[in-house]
């Protein structure tokens, strides 16, 4: 009801952004379908850009020993960790289901959950759609014509429950990562200058025309 209210105070303070977009030749829809089309043309061209590699850089990552551990099936406390450390408040995925009300789950109820965890985790016949499917939604920047798909920020809006396994996944693998002490990797360790440094730079290239 505290979130309801501070919405109420606060929706008057908000732009209204047009929800028809423009195609690349500068055709508005006139209908969802035309709107959904464009957006699919925008995304299927953003997530598939085409950028050189040089995948030979693969063969000189040292190999380490395989740590089976890193695969074991979620104890009840691990998982429960997991839950606890995710952010109030978040729009859910596909099911609706937020974090807040898995926060809010009696213990049997609870118990039941960690279940479908555990299972989806060690048996290959037991799945659930929705942790497949994540929704994009979309966030207009505050500036340019709003009609554009370029001056929208895509939000992926991924599943609870698939977050809850990639919660699990990365500690371990941060986990992991520490153990073997590279000496070039920042990101995730707490290094907030090398982080700096790198976005300063592609910046300043993007700033000149350069590809990065």
């Amino acid at each position: 009801m505290i979130f309801r209210l501070m919405d109420g105070f606060q929706t008057h303070h908000r732009t209204n952004v047009e929800k028809m977009f423009k195609s690349k030749n500068g055709k508005v829809a006139i209908n969802d379908l035309e709107n959904a089309e464009i957006l699919k043309d925008h995304f299927t061209s953003l997530f598939n850009s085409q950028t050189r590699v040089d995948f030979s850089v693969v063969d000189e990552i040292p190999n380490h020993i395989s740590q089976q551990v890193l695969g074991k099936v979620p104890s009840k406390t691990e998982i429960k960790k997991a839950i606890s450390k995710m952010a109030s408040n978040k729009a859910p995925g596909k099911s609706g289901l937020t974090t807040d009300m898995i926060k809010c789950l009696p213990p049997r109820a609870m118990n039941l959950y960690v279940e479908f965890i555990q299972e989806f985790w060690k048996r290959d016949d037991i799945d659930f759609y929705s942790w497949h499917v994540t929704v994009l939604n979309l966030l207009y920047k505050g500036k340019g014509d709003p009609r554009d798909p370029n001056n929208h920020r895509g939000i992926a809006l991924k599943e609870t429950s698939a977050k809850i396994l990639s919660i699990i996944i990365a500690k371990r693998l941060l986990h992991r990562l520490k153990q073997i002490g590279t000496n070039t990797q920042f990101g995730h360790v707490g290094c907030q200058e090398a982080q700096h440094v790198l976005k300063r730079a592609l910046l300043l290239r993007r700033q000149h025309g350069m590809e990065s």
